[in-house]
């Protein structure tokens, strides 16, 4: 979905369909699987900064900040939901997910 990075945008369509159709084939009783999917939107790695050299790191979330659905869709809570895509593009730098402790001195 963006100039000069075809092999990359075709990579990620195929992936989307790929969960899509993986959720929707172990969407049963006998051989249920969750299937869910997650599009963080840049975030701040060490990947990030070597790839996009002129994007201020500070501008982007922490990998924690993102972390929270990832162990909701993995953990009990989540029940049989599958098939879903959760999307947190452009989270602002401070974001936080509801299960971070904030220490107050």
């Amino acid at each position: 979905d963006k100039a000069y990075y075809g092999a990359y945008g075709v990579a990620k369509g195929a992936l989307n369909v790929l969960c899509d159709i993986l959720a929707q084939e172990h969407d049963h009783e006998r051989d249920f699987i969750r299937v869910n999917r997650i599009n963080t939107g840049p975030v701040r790695t060490s990947m990030r900064v070597l790839n996009f050299p002129g994007e201020h790191p500070d501008s982007l979330a922490l990998p924690e900040a993102v972390v929270g659905p990832y162990l909701y869709f993995m953990g009990p809570d989540a029940g049989k939901r599958t098939g879903e895509a959760l999307n947190l593009e452009r989270l602002p730098p401070d974001a936080r997910w509801p299960g971070d402790v904030v220490s107050v001195d």
